[in-house]
């Protein structure tokens, strides 16, 4: 049983060569609507290129309702650097 404010505290969220299933952006965009709290939310797609599915992905994670309106949301792909912060 998942409750509203499981994951209200959360601050910082990485999530490390998600597949592009539709499981995987519902858990992400869950996390990005309940997090409250939420500062950074990294994303390192598993492709090291910028492909159909991760262009979709990307915009249905940019476009998602957050619960954070300051939560920094970085998507990328997996052979990126890491934008320091």
């Amino acid at each position: 049983m998942i409750y509203d404010d499981m994951f209200a505290n959360l601050k910082h969220v990485s999530v490390d060569r998600p597949k592009y299933l539709p499981n995987d952006t519902w858990f992400m965009k869950f996390l990005l609507s309940k997090a409250g709290l939420l500062e950074y939310f990294f994303v390192s797609f598993n492709h090291g290129e910028e492909t159909k599915a991760y262009v979709e992905a990307c915009k249905e994670l940019a476009t998602c309702e957050k619960a954070s309106p300051e939560a920094m949301l970085i998507l990328r792909p997996r052979d990126k650097p890491t934008p320091d912060i």
